[in-house]
Order: C-alpha cells, then sequence, then structure tokens
C-alpha cells in the first residue's frame, strides 16, 4: 500500500518520489503532519483510502493479536518452540512412532531405564498425556521424512515404529532408514506376514507384541516362578 500510495501521488499531484513516499507513509500510519496536501479530486480520493486502510490494518492486526492471546495459539505456538529446542539438545535419544498402548509401554521402559525418548504421533491427544509423563513429543505424521527430522532422527541411537498400522510402520521404517542408513530400526507388527516386508524395507528387528506378550504369557503357565520373575522385570 505504501508503494502504490508512492506511484499514485506521483501520477496524480506530480509530486517529487520521495514526498510521495513520505506523504504516504504518514497516511497510512495516520500520523497525517497535514505539511503536504493533494490538490486534485483523485489525489484526495487516494488520500481517504490510504487513511482508511492504515486504520483498517492497525484494527485487524490488534483483533488478530488479542484472538492469539485469548485462545491460546501464543502459548502453544512458544509451547512447541521450547519442545523443539528441547529435542535439539538430545543427543542418542530413541525415537518412538506412535503413542498407543504398546508404545505407552515402550516409553515407560526406555524412560525407566533413563534413556531419552522422542514420541511422534499424528493425534494431539496422546501427545499430551506423553509430555506429562515427561516425554519429548512432536505432532506428525512419522512416515514424512520432515516430522522425523524434527524428532531428531540423524542424532538418534534407535527407532521403534509402533504405529496403528502394518503399513504405517512399514513407510516409517522405509522412510527412516533412507533418512539414516546405520539407524538401528525395531518394527511392531500386527500380521506375521509383514515380518518379511519390513525386514526389506529397512527393519533390523520386527516382530509381533502380541506373539511377544503371548510367549511370555506361555513361559508363565509353564514356570510360573520365571514367569513371576518375567513378569517384574519387564513391569
Amino acid at each position: 500500500m505504501i508503494g502504490a500510495g508512492t506511484v499514485g501521488y506521483r501520477a496524480l499531484e506530480r509530486w517529487s518520489w520521495f514526498d510521495s513516499f513520505y506523504v504516504a507513509v504518514v497516511t497510512l500510519t495516520s500520523i497525517g503532519y497535514g505539511d503536504r496536501r493533494a490538490a486534485s479530486l483523485s489525489g484526495r480520493v487516494l488520500t481517504l483510502t490510504l487513511a482508511l486502510v492504515g486504520i483498517s490494518s492497525v484494527a485487524l492486526a490488534a483483533t488478530e493479536l488479542l484472538r492469539v492471546i485469548v485462545t491460546g495459539e501464543l502459548k502453544k505456538s512458544w509451547g512447541e518452540r521450547r519442545m523443539r529446542k528441547r529435542i535439539e539438545s538430545l543427543e542418542r535419544q530413541v525415537v518412538v512412532c506412535g503413542y498407543g498402548h504398546i508404545g505407552q509401554h515402550v516409553c515407560a521402559a526406555l524412560l525407566a531405564g533413563g534413556v531419552p525418548v522422542v514420541v511422534v504421533d499424528r493425534r494431539a491427544e496422546p501427545l499430551a498425556a506423553a509430555q506429562d509423563a515427561g516425554i519429548h513429543a512432536v505432532l506428525g505424521d512419522a512416515t514424512a521424512e520432515a516430522t522425523l527430522r524434527r524428532a531428531g532422527i540423524e542424532r538418534a541411537r534407535a527407532l521403534i515404529a509402533v504405529a496403528g498400522t502394518d503399513s504405517d510402520n512399514v513407510l516409517i521404517t522405509m522412510t527412516a532408514r533412507l533418512l539414516c542408513p546405520r539407524l538401528s530400526i525395531v518394527s511392531g507388527v500386527e500380521d506375521q506376514a509383514t515380518v518379511p516386508k519390513l525386514l526389506r524395507a529397512g527393519a533390523s528387528w520386527a516382530a509381533s507384541p502380541h506373539a511377544l506378550a503371548g510367549g511370555l504369557m506361555a513361559q508363565a503357565a509353564l514356570n510360573p516362578e520365571g514367569g513371576r520373575h518375567a513378569a517384574a522385570a519387564s513391569s
């Protein structure tokens, strides 16, 4: 608008470029010193237009700022920025993709071992619970390179893919392997038939959490004493 006003005054009032720029600025900012006034009708119409645009822009900006503050978006933005800074300072963390039932147990076990954890999920509510538990959180799609980079995958010691579906885990594994060829990648599967696909996609290790749990339960039934110790260790 300053540029348009400058050109308009130059064309309509035949002022110098600096005078045209000066009047456009003081009009748009509602300062209006009055030391330069448009003589022609078209020049005065231009002045009115610039003045109204300047006032309207300030009002819209103030309204938007107030909305951001009232709705908590500003606080959310600051929180995301702080989280991003904390993640950037991490080294040798484990990136956990998916904060469902299995992901929660994985994160709890890693935290208990003193390992820094960054969890990635596309749902906001589970991530809020993760942050309450002291876990670094990234909101986004773990199959996207940009999301994994925000989780600090280049500095991670391992990635665990326990997303909701096998197809998601395969895509996460492929994306992570392309980004970090030497990264240790562990993936959970729902269907045992997906294990070969995950291994070809770049997983270091893949297995069904349900199959592992079933094996532990069978061991506990056959060897109650050993099963009790195994359950205590896993908890």
